[in-house]
């Protein structure tokens, strides 16, 4: 009897998202240094405007990502936050934590937007 391999997700569409959120929370770090939001600080979110369409094209696969994850995958995430982005070693768990949150939130947004848009155009309650 033959075996089965097991299929993957991959964490890239992860990776992605983290991405996003986390240039996204740096440029909002960035803009408030001196105590105050303006104009001039919009050049600030460039980078995470540039990750926006890989986070928003994958999001859907995140949460099967995030299912099938397994300790290999969760160590090549952390590896990559650590070397993508200026993030002290002894925060970065702290950090994926928090962005995986975040991400988790942000794709129930989407998916309630969706439903109330959808139940607007087509007179259905949500």
């Amino acid at each position: 009897m033959a075996e089965t391999a097991e299929v993957r997700q991959g964490i890239q569409e992860t990776k992605d998202v983290v991405k996003f959120v986390i240039r996204l929370g740096e440029a909002g770090a960035k803009s408030l240094e001196d105590g105050k939001f303006s104009v001039s600080d919009l050049s600030n979110f460039i980078n995470a405007a540039g990750a926006l369409p890989a986070a928003i094209g994958g999001i859907g696969s995140v949460p099967a990502e995030l299912k099938d994850m397994d300790v290999d995958e969760r160590a090549e995430l952390l590896a990559y936050i650590k070397e993508e982005f200026d993030i002290a070693e002894e925060n970065i768990e702290a950090v994926v934590e928090k962005a995986l949150t975040a991400v988790i939130g942000l794709f129930d947004l989407i998916k309630e937007i969706i439903a109330l848009t959808k139940a607007s155009a087509g007179g259905e309650p949500a």
